[in-house]
């Protein structure tokens, strides 16, 4: 534990001082570091939109309202699978609209794929195209609270970005997890609930916002957090807590991206 203390100060800051050292027990994982993913969403994005052509769509235009499959042939369609990235431009098979979505707006859009990626709300959609056994994922609730922290800091390094994170090392405690999004940002998550989706959820009562905080006041004493500002977050989960990733056989041109569950962002690229 001394060694946990030397790489990371505040885990001196929890109440461990006077339990028997043979009752404490840290963790190293070399291998364990974070990263921003609204940082690599944003950049990806650019990317892919640059390079590829791809849109984007928001709004009543990009709010979708229901999606639905047209006739097709189905010795035409099952060549689908077997079709590679190159030849999607130019294949004749490729290019027949099989699916239509629509949208808020009151438009309907034609396509030749679809990925079936909306988080906790993808076996919903997948219930529209008849394959919700496809999808066999529910919401998870948790929970996360940002902390700030000037402290110890150069301002100057804090305006300019060039100061070091917050935390040496992220931290994992009781099941919760902690670590710096930023030179005076700290980030405690946690909680797995489940109590349905956030429409009918939003108001379920929860311990973990009040958990949270205490834990968050003890290791930055110095910040000011508030059990309020604490984030509800629903995460698609899968029986197995494994990502549910690839072609739905059943309807050729449906694939599945879902079931990241606690791990989210970590297992995007699944």
């Amino acid at each position: 534990l001394f060694q946990a203390v030397q790489l990371e100060p505040r885990i001196h800051n929890l109440p461990i001082k006077n339990l028997p050292s043979e009752e404490m027990v840290a963790v190293h994982r070399k291998g364990d570091y974070t990263a921003d993913c609204a940082a690599f969403i944003k950049d990806l994005t650019n990317k892919i939109t640059q390079e590829y052509g791809v849109e984007y769509k928001s709004g009543p235009q990009g709010k979708i309202h229901g999606i639905s499959t047209a006739k097709y042939d189905i010795e035409e369609s099952s060549q689908l699978i077997g079709i590679k990235s190159k030849a999607l431009a130019t294949d004749p098979v490729a290019k027949k609209q099989r699916f239509s979505l629509r949208t808020k707006d009151g438009r309907s859009h034609d396509f030749d794929f679809v990925v079936l990626a909306a988080g906790v709300n993808t076996p919903l959609f997948a219930r529209m195209l008849s394959i919700g056994d496809s999808c066999p994922t529910y919401p998870l609730r948790g929970y996360s609270l940002t902390m700030y922290s000037c402290d110890g800091l150069n301002a100057e390094e804090i305006k300019t970005g060039q100061s070091t994170n917050l935390l040496n090392q992220p931290i994992k405690i009781d099941d919760m997890y902690c670590s710096s999004v930023g030179a005076n940002m700290a980030r405690i998550a946690g909680f797995g609930e489940l109590v349905g989706y956030r429409d009918k959820a939003t108001n379920v009562p929860s311990l973990a916002p009040k958990v949270l905080t205490r834990y968050g006041k003890t290791l930055f004493p110095e910040s000011n957090i508030k059990e309020a500002n604490a984030l509800q977050c629903f995460r698609p989960l899968s029986p197995d807590d494994l990502p549910i990733v690839g072609a739905v056989r059943s309807v050729p041109g449906v694939f599945v991206h879902s079931g990241h569950g606690t791990l989210g962002w970590t297992l995007c690229l699944a």
